[in-house]
């Protein structure tokens, strides 16, 4: 399972192609109401997604976490899940 966290224009790309490999994707945003959520919605309507915190639990079960350039790799969450940590773009 894969964990994208930022749902901008990268992230809603990184989502669509882990889908199209039959990956399963969890979503993630630290914003309550992120600009592609909306569009995440529409096109992805059952895909599990988390806004405001991350959540813990979905990052320590993820095999990979794809993260967005935005997000900053040294919050203490993303550290601590010891989890290969890879970029979106």
């Amino acid at each position: 399972m894969k964990v994208v966290i930022g749902l901008g224009v990268s992230g809603l790309s990184c989502i669509d192609y882990l889908l199209q490999q039959g990956e399963a994707v969890i979503a993630m945003d630290s914003a309550q109401q992120p600009a592609g959520y909306q569009t995440l919605r529409a096109k992805h309507p059952d895909l599990p997604c988390f806004l405001g915190a991350l959540d813990a639990e979905s990052l320590n079960r993820a095999d990979e976490v794809v993260v967005s350039p935005g997000v900053s790799l040294q919050q203490p969450i993303l550290q601590a899940c010891g989890k290969p940590l890879i970029g979106d773009i």
